[in-house]
This record gives C-alpha cells, sequence and structure tokens, in this order.
C-alpha cells in the first residue's frame, strides 16, 4: 500500500460501519489523490435505490479529503444531481442543462480538466457535472399489453398462462405484436415497427421479475421444457457436477439459472458465475441481480413485470448490448402490475404518526449504564458515548409496523443532520445482522 499507484477497493456499508472505518484504512498511503464512488445515486434520498450506508460516506470523504473525487452512475435526475452535488460539496452551475434521467453521469470536484466523450479536453472548474444521454442506438425497445382472452385466476406468487406463453415466444425470436410506438429518430435503427420481432439472436438473456417464487415458478417451467437442454449437450456443465445434470447440486441447469435473495449465498454466486462465463445463457432474477455485472453479449433483457421506476428499468435494460451490437429490450405489462404498484406506493408511506412514534422510542429509551464497551473501537479504547442507549429493530418494526431500512435512514438522517446532529450511532458495537444498534444522544 506504500507504493504511489496503491489503490484500495470498498464496500460503503464497510467503510461507514465498520470498526476499522475508511479513514483508518487509508492512512499507510495517505494523502489520497483520487476517492471513486461508483452506483451513487444510491447517496440521494430522492433516488429509486437509496442506501443510508451510502449516505454516511458524506462523512468519510471529508475525513479523507482527497485531490479529487469521482462520483459515478448511469441513472440521476436534475434532483438527484443537486442533491449529490449538495451533499459532496461538488461544484453546479445554476445554469446548468445537463439534467437525464439515465445514461452515463458523473461528478467531480477535482479543480482540474475533464475529457469528454469527444475526446476534447474541457474546463469544468465551474460546474463539476458531466452528463451524456440515456439513449443507446443498438438497443430495440419493445412493450406488450398482456390482456388474455380469457380472464386468468392467479394466484399469488405465480406466473400467469398469457405471460408465460409471451416468454416462451420471445425466447424463441418468434414474431409478437408490440406496442411500442416507433422511436422520434429516423435515422436511428431501432424503431419499433409493430412486428415486436427479436432479432438479436445468440447471446445470453436476462428475465427479470418481481417475487422470488415467481423465479422459482417461471424456472421450474422453463426447465420442464427443457430449454436449455442444448446447452447442456454441448457440453457446459461445470466441474463439480455430482450427478451430470449441469446443475453442480445446486438447482441450476446447464442453459438456465436462477437468482434472488432467497438463495444461499453459494447457489447466487454460482449462478452468477455460470451466466457471466457463458455456461448458461438465460438467467432468471430479481432485481437483487444485475448491479456491477458487465457482460458483453447480454442480447436480451425481459421484464417480465412492470419494474418499480423508470431508473430502474433503464439500469436493467443498460446491462444489454454493451459490446454495442444489436440488443431487444421486452416489457410485458399488465393491469395487475398496475395494481400492485400502486398498493406498494400506499402501503410504503410513511404517516406523520409513525414518525412521531419512532422519535419517541429513540429518545425517550433508558440510557444504559457507561462502560468500556461503549465507546467508539471497543476495548477502553475511543471516544465514550453518553447516555448510550439501545436500540432493538425488530421491537420498533413490530411496534409501529416500519421497516428496518426506514429505521436506519432515519437513524441516518439524525446522525447527519446540520448545523448539530441529535445522535451518534456507535458502529463498532451495534450489530444489524441481530438488529441491535447502539447509539448515543447528543
Amino acid at each position: 500500500l506504500d507504493k504511489p499507484d496503491s489503490m484500495l477497493i470498498n464496500t460503503p456499508s464497510t467503510a461507514a460501519t465498520s470498526t476499522t472505518n475508511t479513514t483508518s484504512a487509508t492512512a499507510p498511503f495517505n494523502p489520497i489523490s483520487l476517492l471513486c464512488i461508483d452506483e451513487v445515486h444510491c447517496m440521494s434520498q430522492w433516488s429509486y435505490n437509496f442506501r443510508p450506508s451510502y449516505l454516511r460516506l458524506c462523512n468519510e470523504v471529508r475525513r479523507i479529503a482527497p485531490g479529487s473525487l469521482l462520483c459515478l452512475t448511469a441513472t440521476a435526475t436534475k434532483t438527484i444531481q443537486d442533491e449529490l452535488c449538495s451533499l459532496l460539496s461538488i461544484p453546479r452551475h445554476t445554469g446548468n442543462s445537463n439534467s437525464s434521467i439515465g445514461g452515463s453521469s458523473s461528478s467531480s470536484s477535482s479543480s482540474s480538466s475533464s475529457s469528454t466523450s469527444s475526446g476534447t479536453v474541457e474546463d469544468r472548474r465551474e460546474d463539476g457535472v458531466y452528463a451524456t444521454s440515456p439513449y443507446r442506438a443498438n438497443l430495440k425497445l419493445h412493450s406488450y399489453t398482456v390482456d388474455p382472452a380469457a380472464p386468468e385466476v392467479v394466484a399469488a406468487g405465480s406466473v400467469s398462462e398469457a405471460k408465460k406463453s409471451l416468454v416462451i415466444k420471445l425466447l424463441k425470436g418468434e414474431p409478437l405484436q408490440s406496442s411500442s410506438k416507433p422511436n422520434p429518430n429516423p435515422a436511428s435503427k431501432d424503431s419499433a415497427k409493430g412486428s415486436g420481432r427479436d432479432t438479436s439472436g445468440g447471446g445470453a438473456t436476462i428475465i427479470y421479475v418481481w417475487r422470488r417464487d415467481e423465479v422459482d415458478v417461471l424456472y421450474e417451467y422453463l426447465k420442464a421444457l427443457n430449454i436449455g437442454a442444448a446447452d447442456r449437450r454441448r457440453g457446459h456443465g461445470h466441474a463439480g457436477d455430482d450427478d451430470g445434470d449441469g446443475d453442480g447440486g445446486l438447482g441450476t441447469t446447464g442453459g438456465i439459472v436462477r437468482y434472488h435473495a432467497g438463495l444461499t449465498a453459494e447457489q447466487r454466486e454460482r449462478a452468477q458465475n455460470q451466466f457471466i462465463r457463458g455456461s448458461a445463457a438465460i438467467i432468471i432474477a430479481t432485481i437483487a441481480f444485475g448491479m456491477g455485472i458487465d457482460k458483453a453479449n447480454i442480447r436480451r433483457v425481459i421484464h417480465l413485470t412492470l419494474p418499480k421506476s423508470i431508473e430502474s428499468y433503464l439500469q436493467e435494460i443498460g446491462r444489454s448490448g454493451r459490446d454495442g451490437l444489436e440488443s431487444n429490450c421486452h416489457l410485458l405489462t399488465s393491469q395487475e402490475d398496475y395494481d400492485t404498484h400502486s398498493s406498494m406506493c400506499y402501503t410504503s408511506h410513511l404517516s406523520k404518526l409513525q414518525i412521531v412514534g419512532l422519535l419517541r422510542k429513540l429518545f425517550l429509551l433508558q440510557p444504559r449504564s457507561s462502560s468500556s464497551s461503549d465507546q467508539i473501537g471497543g476495548s477502553g479504547v475511543g471516544l465514550v458515548l453518553e447516555p448510550t442507549v439501545m436500540v432493538e429493530m425488530s421491537s420498533i418494526q413490530n411496534d409501529l409496523d416500519i421497516s428496518a431500512s426506514v429505521i436506519e435512514t432515519v437513524l441516518t438522517v439524525l446522525e447527519l443532520a446540520k448545523p448539530k446532529a441529535y445522535i451518534r450511532v456507535n458502529n463498532s458495537h451495534s450489530d444489524t445482522v441481530r438488529g441491535t444498534i447502539y447509539l448515543a444522544r447528543l
């Protein structure tokens, strides 16, 4: 780490909450010339994928004080860009017109020049944001309204027969009647003609569904139809198979794998590796799959259900066609999807009573007696937090019907409040896995 070109790679959750924080981890090779934050949209509360651990990175950035700060994301609205610039002290020109939902977006607090996509160098000291268009000419977008002739009664966690039938046709490359409107750019080659024909051929396919059990249902359905059997016959099974069926004993098939949070870490890693290496051509997954995936020949992305936001959609289809070749993105929509998302908008809303109840619980908890274990860093070394209280996440979740992620977000906002923080979380002693957090009221 003492070499001039040393590099440290860390996760936001580890950097913001581990006992050995980023400051101490980077001490051996200070000063830091460049700090890069990928997927920085997760730092914004307006983002579709906000994560409290990213927000806590603000303090770490100030402690490290790097020579240059580079922040990268593929999805950032103007509101998110403005918030990120405010959080990270990145210069922002008030007249800036670089606003985008998707595409490549970056921010930098460095006073040096930056290189544009055209190869020229511009001085961006007055504006630290550079945004490109989300438009990619090699991606053909198709949408289909799933409206079965006879209304179906679909059990929760299952997949309608109409959608199953469409998926089979898409995987076979059969023409469908697309409800997509022609692309307004006449010079592009991805204007929908109404046929919905997928001409990409070959390559890999990602099928996104909403729930874990839907992943399992569709996986078993396609496996029963021998989808991917040709891949197994061509010898794409991997080393370690005990039963010779190409699944390594972990429920995957040579041509198809599945991925969701309900699988073990070993199962998820195996499925991802098979897909990346090419021994599996199709992966059926929830949105848990995809972050950080960089596979060049993904030719097809199929959304079996409506994504929760346009940002989510752009992130997910953006994983296709990274080699610049034509790729197809198919979106299957139905009234059921709309009803599900509408319902979630209401059920995920946090009421004033819940917020007041949460604050009361946090600030009326009885303090614990001081001890060496209440010190940052433990082992009797560090800053004593007085008075220290213990927050049991499960108790608050049950009493107020609030998710753990919402509680963590509220704690983060209170900790980063300006001009004065209301609490300080003892990260060295807290156990977020077991749902126990120790904090000091300031």
